[in-house]
C-alpha cells in the first residue's frame, strides 16, 4: 500500500500510551450497537462488527459500554456484560478479533445510574441523591455500602477485561451515567463525603482498579466535559476534576458531554457545530499532564489534523465517522480522501435505531451491522457478461443502485432528467446548517465517476426509451412528487414546494412575508434556510408539536436553532385553503397574508413510469423494481438501504 501523508503529519504520528505504541492518533470511540446477545454475551454479529471496525486502520478501538454488575448497571435491555467470569470466552474472542485486525483493544466499563429503566434491570434505577422534583425523583439513593460494592464491581470488571486479553479499560464517567451523576451538582445533592467531595466516588474507583490490575495496563477515563443543563457540570468544574486525576494511573482523558436532558450535546446532530468540545479539551490538555482524546463531531480527516496541529488534543476519537466508513484511516493514509464516505450526523441509523431498541445501522453505510454477511456479499460477484441494468433517476437511490450493479459486474446505464446528479441531496447545498450532506453527495459523485457505469444527464426516461434500451433489469429511482394543495388561478403570490425553494433559494430572498405549510423537518429546515432579518416567516403545523418526523435528539437541536430566531411557529393550526388574500386556517378569522407560500406537506412516490410498464414483459421483483422514494418515501437512510439491499437481492437472482 502506498503511504501518502505529507498533508496529515499529525494524524499519522505514532504515540506511546503506557507501554503500547499507537500507530496513529485515531481512536474508534464507543458507540452502542445492540448487537450483543440478550444475555449480555458477545454474539457472532458483534464479533464481525468490531473486527471490521478494527481492520480499517484506527490505532485503538474502545468498545461500547460493558455493564459492571447484575443489579442496576445495565443501560438498556440489550447490552454486553462483564460482571461474571462466564462472559470471559466471548470477551476474549472479541479482544482477539480486534487485536488481530491491528488495533489496541480497550473495554469501556460503566454503570447506568439513573439513566436506565426498570425493564433493563428489573429494579428501580439508582442515583447519588433522590431529587423529588428533579432528574432522580424515581431513583433509589445509594448507601455507602452499595457505593463500595459498585466500586468493587468496577475493579472486578477491569480485572476481567485484562484477563480476556484487552489492552486496557476505559471508565465511563460521562453522558449522565452514574459516575457523572456523582460529579455533577445537578444530580449529586448528598450531604455526606460523597456530596462534599463529588469527585470522591470516581477517585476511589480509579484507586481500586489500580490495586486490581497490572500497572502496565491502560486505564482511560471518559469524562463528562459539560452537562449543558442548568446547575450541571461546567467547564470550570471539569478542569478542577481533571487536575485531581492521578496521572500515574489515568493514561488518557476522553471527552464527552451531555446528559439525558441534553442528548444533542452527547451525540451531536447535523444542526450542531463540529468539534464542539475542542475548547474544553484544549484547556484540559494545558492544565494536566494526561493525554486527551477529543471526540464529538470530528467527522472530517482534515478537521482532525487541524485540531491536532492546534494542540486541542493528543488523539482524535471517531465514532460515527468510522461507522460511516470503517476504512477511513487506511484511505486517508494512502491519500484517497475523496474515497472516504462521510458521516452526515443524521443519527438516523446509529442513535435513532438503537434508541428504538433495534440493532445499529448507518444511513450512508448499508453494510454496518451486517458485517457478518460481508464475505457472502463479496462472493455474490459473478460473471454477468452481456447482462444490462438500466436505472431511471440519479438521486442517492439511483446512484447506489448503479454502484452496486456495476460492482456485481453488470453493464449499467443511468438516466437522469436534470443537468446534475444527486436529486434532492442538492437542496442541502443552500442550507448552511447542513454542510455534512453535500459531502456525502460529493462522495457519491466521485464514486459514480470512477465506476463502470454510463451516466446520461438531461435524459428523462420514457417508455419508448426503455423499450429501445431493452435492459435485463430495470430499476425505477425517479423519486417522489411533493404533495400540493389546490392552487386557485390568479393568486398574487407564488406557491411552491419546499424542494423548489431550496434549489433556488436566492430567488426568494426578497420576500417579506413567507408562510410555510407543514412543521415537519423539511418545513422547519426551510424556515431556517430562508430566515433573514427582513423576512417574517410563519410555520403552520396541524399537530400539537413540530418535527414529529425527525429523530428525537436531532429534533431537540433543531428546536434550539429555531428558538434563536424570530420565526413564528403556529401549532394546532389546520390549513384549509389558499385565497388571494393569503392562507385560510381553522384558527384565524382572516386569511394570513403573505407574498410567498412554501408547501412542506410531504411527498408521494412517483409511480408515473412504473404505471406505464407492459405487464406482459415487466414483472415486479423479477426484472424490475422501484427503489428509494419511488418505492417508499423516506430520508437518506431509507434511500440508501432500500436501494442497496433490494438491488442486491434482485440481481443475485440474475444468472
Amino acid at each position: 500500500m502506498a503511504v501518502v501523508t505529507p498533508h496529515l503529519p499529525n494524524l499519522f504520528r505514532p504515540l506511546m500510551l503506557k507501554e503500547q505504541l499507537l500507530k496513529n492518533r485515531i481512536v474508534f470511540a464507543p458507540v452502542s450497537t445492540r448487537l450483543a446477545g440478550t444475555d449480555g454475551s458477545i454474539s457472532p454479529q458483534m464479533l464481525a462488527h468490531y473486527a471490521n471496525m478494527a481492520s480499517g486502520g484506527a490505532a485503538a478501538l474502545v468498545t461500547e459500554t460493558f455493564h459492571v454488575d447484575d443489579i442496576a448497571s445495565k443501560f438498556t435491555v440489550v447490552q454486553p456484560a462483564i460482571h461474571h467470569d462466564r462472559f470471559l470466552p466471548g470477551l476474549s474472542s472479541l479482544s482477539d478479533r480486534i487485536k488481530n485486525a491491528g488495533a489496541l483493544a480497550i473495554a469501556q466499563i460503566g454503570h447506568a445510574g439513573r439513566q436506565t429503566s426498570f425493564q433493563a434491570n428489573t429494579c428501580v434505577p439508582v442515583a447519588p441523591s433522590r431529587i423529588p422534583d428533579g432528574p432522580t425523583r424515581d431513583c433509589h439513593v445509594l448507601s455507602k455500602k452499595e457505593i463500595a460494592a459498585i466500586i468493587l464491581a468496577f475493579a472486578a470488571a477491569a480485572r476481567r477485561a485484562l484477563t480476556a486479553g484487552f489492552d486496557g479499560v476505559e471508565i465511563h464517567a460521562g453522558n449522565g451515567y452514574l459516575i457523572n451523576e456523582f460529579l455533577s451538582p445537578y444530580t449529586n445533592r448528598r450531604h455526606d463525603e460523597y456530596g462534599k467531595r463529588r469527585e470522591l466516588f470516581l477517585l476511589q474507583t480509579i484507586e481500586e482498579i489500580d490495586r486490581t490490575i497490572p500497572s502496565s495496563s491502560i486505564v482511560g477515563l471518559r469524562l463528562g466535559c459539560g452537562d449543558f443543563v442548568e446547575g450541571g457540570l461546567d467547564a470550570e468544574e471539569v478542569l478542577r476534576i481533571a487536575q485531581m486525576l492521578p496521572p500515574n494511573r489515568i493514561d488518557y482523558i476522553h471527552t464527552s458531554a451531555g446528559t439525558s436532558e441534553s442528548n444533542d450535546y452527547t451525540i451531536q446532530p447535523i444542526y450542531q457545530p463540529r468539534a464542539i468540545l475542542k475548547d474544553v479539551a484544549a484547556a484540559i490538555r494545558r492544565s494536566c499532564d494526561i493525554p486527551v482524546v477529543l471526540t464529538g463531531s470530528v467527522n472530517e480527516p482534515m478537521l482532525a489534523e487541524k485540531l491536532l496541529a492546534e494542540g486541542a488534543a493528543d488523539l482524535i476519537g471517531l465514532g460515527r465517522a468510522l461507522l460511516a466508513d470503517p476504512q477511513l484511516p487506511l484511505k486517508v493514509l494512502r491519500g484517497s480522501l475523496k474515497e472516504v464516505c462521510p458521516c452526515i450526523r443524521c443519527n438516523q441509523g446509529c442513535l435513532g435505531r438503537v434508541r428504538e431498541g433495534k440493532t445499529i445501522r448507518c444511513a450512508v453505510n448499508p453494510l454496518l451491522g451486517y458485517e457478518i454477511y460481508i464475505p457472502s456479499l463479496s462472493r455474490q460477484q459473478r460473471s454477468t457478461a452481456g447482462k444490462k441494468v438500466l436505472i431511471a433517476g440519479g438521486g442517492p437511490a439511483g446512484i447506489i443502485a448503479a454502484l452496486r450493479a456495476a460492482e456485481l459486474g453488470f453493464f449499467v446505464r443511468l438516466f437522469e432528467r436534470q443537468k446534475q446528479l444527486g436529486g434532492l441531496l442538492n437542496t442541502a447545498r443552500t442550507e448552511s446548517f447542513k454542510k455534512d450532506v453535500p459531502l456525502f453527495l460529493d462522495y457519491l459523485l466521485h464514486r459514480i465517476t470512477g465506476a463502470k457505469a454510463e451516466v446520461m444527464l438531461e435524459a428523462p426516461m420514457e417508455i419508448d426509451l426503455l423499450a429501445k434500451e431493452s435492459p435485463d433489469v430495470f430499476f425505477d429511482a425517479t423519486g417522489s412528487q411533493p404533495v400540493m394543495p389546490q392552487i386557485p388561478p390568479g393568486l398574487p403570490y407564488p406557491v411552491l414546494p419546499v424542494r423548489d425553494l431550496l434549489l433556488d433559494l436566492e430567488k426568494y430572498r426578497s420576500s417579506r412575508r413567507a408562510i410555510i405549510l407543514g412543521g415537519g423537518s423539511s418545513g422547519c429546515e426551510a424556515a431556517l434556510a430562508l430566515h433573514a432579518p427582513a423576512i417574517q416567516i410563519t410555520v403552520i403545523e396541524q399537530a400539537s408539536c413540530i418535527l414529529q418526523d425527525l429523530e428525537p435528539v436531532s429534533a431537540i437541536s433543531l428546536k434550539r436553532l429555531l428558538a434563536d430566531t424570530d420565526i413564528m411557529i403556529q401549532t394546532e393550526t389546520r390549513f384549509l385553503r389558499l385565497e388571494p388574500g393569503g392562507v385560510v386556517t381553522d384558527r384565524h378569522s382572516m386569511p394570513l397574508a403573505a407574498d410567498l407560500i412554501i408547501v412542506a406537506l410531504g411527498a408521494s412516490s412517483n409511480t408515473t413510469l412504473c404505471s406505464r410498464l407492459d405487464p406482459h414483459h415487466w414483472h415486479y421483483g423479477i426484472n424490475y423494481l422501484p427503489i428509494g422514494d419511488a418505492h417508499l418515501v423516506g430520508k437518506i437512510f431509507e434511500a440508501v438501504h432500500d436501494s442497496y439491499w433490494r438491488v442486491s437481492s434482485l440481481l443475485d437472482k440474475i444468472r
